[in-house]
């Protein structure tokens, strides 16, 4: 069964002190499985992964929620959590994915 998103609005943003007016564009999640709660996002240097997960119905299991991670596209390397996952929602989710992009872009 796949989920449908909700369209509530995001609560508060994960990292607030981040909000600075960068020049990355916002990554574009879009469905990287049909049968599975799983969506993907890259930019040229990482790629960014949100699935859903609950504790009893179908799909991945752990705590209820859109967990969101990140890699370096170009290394054979783990995926790394973000900060704050899982979310309650989806856009919440995705305005931590491109909030640690821009920590990243700007690191290097």
């Amino acid at each position: 069964m796949v989920r449908q998103l909700k369209s509530e609005q995001p609560g508060p943003t994960v990292f607030p002190l981040l909000r600075r007016g960068g020049a990355t564009s916002p990554l574009r999640f879009h469905r990287a499985l049909d049968e599975l709660d799983v969506w993907s996002a890259s930019s040229d240097r990482y790629s960014f992964v949100i699935s859903y997960g609950s504790r009893n119905g179908p799909g991945f299991k752990g705590s209820p929620g859109y967990l969101a991670s990140w890699r370096p596209v170009h290394a054979n390397s783990f995926a790394i959590k973000i900060i704050g996952s899982p979310f309650s929602i989806f856009a919440t989710a995705t305005e931590a994915c491109n909030r640690m992009l821009e920590m990243l872009d700007e690191d290097s």
